[in-house]
């Protein structure tokens, strides 16, 4: 029963996680058929603006029961292709965003600095542009500072921002590198996001025990790349 109402639940918020402006197309990468989503502004891949140095190009989140979805968020420059293929092994063009995300690169973050805990280490960048009352454009980059490395988790830094007399607003939220630290039996060790499943570590469980959703009850969240419900997750027997 509780499978059942899961899946129903992933369909419903499949369909609210797209924005009608939004373009989504299914295509193959290698002999797996994924989906492609374009941020609000863009249709295509001519619609994406250049990438930045050491700027994410797009976010893979490999998805339970469903085809493994791929927002791109800009092209990379002189007509270099963005990677689109799930790492399962480290490879230099990839960082973890969480249990089953990844953030890809279009340089290699290999020869960035190690990520250090006293400094931010990625930026998302906002811009919000309204030229006419009926028309508002978003454009999104992520910008990272240094290589974060596997057992390493986001954390939230600091949120600034500019409003101009024009209508444009800048919003910039940075996040830090934090080394994962060991769990106690039964502690809070995450948040699992409640459409995906996918959960943000805090701390790494003891071996024999898993981060596992609590009960049913959510809470909201603001994690990287995430705001809504989650579920608390606690560090459990198998």
């Amino acid at each position: 029963m509780w499978i059942q109402a899961a899946v129903l639940s992933w369909l419903f918020l499949l369909t609210a996680v797209l924005q009608p402006s939004q373009q989504i197309f299914s295509m193959n990468r290698k002999s797996d058929l994924v989906d492609i989503v374009y941020p609000p502004q863009a249709h295509s891949e001519r619609g994406l603006a250049v990438c930045k140095s050491n700027a994410v190009c797009s976010v893979l989140y490999r998805r339970f029961w469903f085809r493994m979805r791929i927002e791109r968020v800009c092209r990379c420059p002189h007509r270099s292709e963005c990677p689109m293929e799930w790492s399962s092994k480290r490879d230099n063009y990839t960082m973890t965003l969480n249990n089953r995300s990844q953030l890809k690169f279009c340089q290699a973050v290999s020869e960035l600095p190690q990520c250090s805990a006293k400094s931010y280490a990625i930026t998302v960048m906002t811009q919000t542009a309204t030229p006419s009352l009926s028309k508002e454009t978003i454009h999104t980059s992520i910008l990272a500072a240094c290589n974060c490395p596997p057992n390493h988790y986001w954390k939230f830094h600091q949120h600034s921002g500019n409003k101009f007399e024009n209508g444009t607003t800048y919003k910039r939220t940075t996040y830090k590198c934090m080394k994962l630290h060991k769990c106690n039996v039964k502690e809070f060790c995450g948040n699992m996001r409640a459409d995906y499943y996918f959960t943000y570590y805090q701390c790494s469980c003891p071996h024999g025990l898993l981060c596992l959703q609590k009960n049913h009850e959510t809470y909201n969240v603001s994690e990287f790349l995430y705001t809504g419900s989650a579920y608390r997750a606690i560090c459990s027997p198998n």
